[in-house]
């Protein structure tokens, strides 16, 4: 179990960084970044902290073979197939193949993934006469080839279904925010977990959430059970369960005397949404003050805070006078919100020009195929 792989973290566009420094945190070795990655160094150990710990990572790949050099479809067979599959699955058991990367070598990835296929169920029948089967949507074993051009190496998606998938969110609104990228805003935030965070337009939930599982330490995944690694059969039982008994609910019990987490929403019906989301998930209502309230109409009584949301924008929601909108926003920043770090994650054209403050970082952290931006405003106080 003490054996060193690679390990292959990845995330969004734009959550690099932050990704990076979690690894760095948790201690993983000979970590680095990479777009959309951040690779590392581990055993199965690292494997399951990862899982359990990295907020914002969306899955977690395992490096079982190469790079292997593949020109054609002989050498692909080949390298596929010496892999020892009957390390990690069993004839009764499911498999699924992803192609990723780049190569000129062949026409499309279905030859490639068809190609993979054949060789593993070869090396089954050859040894038991029976093979495994195929199921793409609810696989035991996600395997992923990732070319290079002529290069290839060959992975398992220890994580199964994204990372993203935490359990709390029973309950959701129009467009909710995806908990890997609400996470990678609180990082960038830069949040000291001592003073108030406000989320103005908390929707379902998701950033208050997050916010409470980052004040209190607690592992983002800590209460999933569906990763794809506890189907395997080199599955270690045993050192899954001491990897989750070494975090103690001590940490869990290190709380703060006073709510400073705040989730405000003018719709009631969502405010109730992201209150029982909470409630789901280990009772986080009880460190979260949940309110209806009208962003425009809110009177803070902070001398400082961090301010973190994600207004409604573009092909999320259809925002009518959305200029309107955001210079009503700039007023409420320069009026109510001097000294207080605010943050706005919306798509580059929602109409935030309309502000009418100029931000002081501007972050990409593209949500799917939405261009989307995490702005950073303060008004200083005058003098």
């Amino acid at each position: 179990m003490n054996q060193q792989f690679e390990i292959v973290a990845k995330t969004f566009p734009g959550l690099e960084k932050v990704l990076y420094e979690e690894v760095k945190q948790l201690g993983f070795e000979k970590s680095k970044q990479t777009l959309r990655n951040v690779h590392f160094l581990g055993d199965w150990s690292t494997v399951y902290k990862a899982n359990l710990f990295l907020r914002t990572a969306v899955k977690i790949l395992v490096k079982i073979g190469g790079p292997f050099t593949v020109r054609n479809k002989n050498d692909l067979y080949n390298a596929v197939k010496s892999i020892n599959w009957n390390k990690y699955l069993s004839l009764h058991q499911t498999f699924a193949i992803e192609t990723i990367g780049y190569t000129n070598n062949f026409k499309n990835t279905m030859f490639i993934n068809q190609r993979a296929k054949d060789a593993i169920a070869d090396q089954f029948r050859e040894k038991y006469n029976n093979r495994p089967s195929i199921d793409r949507k609810d696989t035991d074993l996600p395997i992923v080839l990732h070319f290079q051009k002529d290069k290839m190496k060959i992975y398992l998606n220890s994580s199964g279904k994204p990372l993203f998938m935490r359990g709390y969110k029973k309950e959701t609104g129009e467009a909710p925010l995806n908990e890997v990228i609400a996470a990678g805003l609180l990082l960038y935030s830069k949040w000291d977990k001592s003073s108030p965070l406000i989320d103005p337009m908390c929707g379902s939930g998701t950033i208050p959430i997050e916010a409470s599982l980052l004040a209190y330490d607690i592992p983002p995944n800590f209460y999933r059970e569906n990763f794809a690694f506890r189907n395997w059969k080199n599955f270690d039982n045993n050192l899954w369960l001491n990897v989750k008994d070494s975090i103690t609910f001590k940490t869990f019990n290190k709380r703060i005397d006073k709510k400073i987490i705040y989730a405000q929403d003018i719709n009631e019906e969502l405010i109730a949404k992201a209150e029982r989301n909470a409630i789901n998930y280990f009772g986080l209502d009880k460190y979260i003050k949940f309110k209806q309230e009208d962003f425009f109409e809110w009177k803070p009584k902070f001398e400082r805070a961090t301010v973190i949301f994600n207004p409604p924008y573009g092909e999320r929601l259809k925002l009518k006078e959305k200029k309107l909108f955001y210079k009503a926003m700039g007023n409420k920043i320069r009026q109510d919100l001097v000294n207080y770090n605010v943050w706005i994650y919306t798509k580059e054209d929602s109409g935030i020009e309309g502000i009418g403050i100029k931000p002081i970082n501007k972050i990409n952290i593209d949500n799917a195929k939405l261009k989307t931006y995490l702005y950073h405003f303060k008004i200083a106080q005058q003098k």
